[in-house]
């Protein structure tokens, strides 16, 4: 299934922890944003799957509801929920 992942708050894409072909697994970070007010938001997924695109870099400055990055979501279910 096809996912894609949202950023959740406006500021500026302080780390990034995956390329455009990583494989993301459920609850590891995949973005660092700070906000306006200094505010660190972790960008993580409760789901796992292959990265099929990544949209931002790091010092990107994004809006909430902007597209990070796409994934394809893995299929199988982990049992970690």
């Amino acid at each position: 299934m096809n996912r894609t992942v949202v950023c959740p708050c406006e500021g500026i894409i302080e780390k990034v922890y995956v390329n455009h072909t990583s494989r993301v697994y459920e609850w590891e970070p995949m973005f660092v944003i700070r906000d306006g007010q200094g505010n660190v938001e972790d960008v993580i997924l409760n789901v796992s799957g292959q990265i099929s695109e990544l949209h931002v870099q790091e010092n990107d400055r994004v809006t909430s509801g902007v597209v990070l990055a796409s994934m394809m979501e893995d299929d199988f279910v982990t049992g970690s929920d």
